[in-house]
């Protein structure tokens, strides 16, 4: 699954964020690749698109691309 806007509702710290996409909710860890940046420069407001499995309304990410 895929999702693409601006980060919101950010919460954690690296590698283990969780933040909302197109009000899903994102989640990610040391296994998630971070294209174009680096995963301290996911913060509010941030354009990212998201690839992962998603699951009981979570979208767990397995790639994140920073615009």
């Amino acid at each position: 699954m895929n999702a693409s806007s601006e980060v919101s509702n950010l919460e954690g710290a690296c590698p283990n964020l969780v933040f909302s996409v197109e009000g899903m909710r994102v989640s990610t860890d040391s296994a998630t690749q971070i294209e174009d940046g680096s995963c301290a420069e996911i913060v509010n407001g941030k354009g990212v698109e998201v690839e992962g499995v998603a699951r009981d309304g979570v979208l767990y990410a397995s790639e994140v691309d920073l615009d």
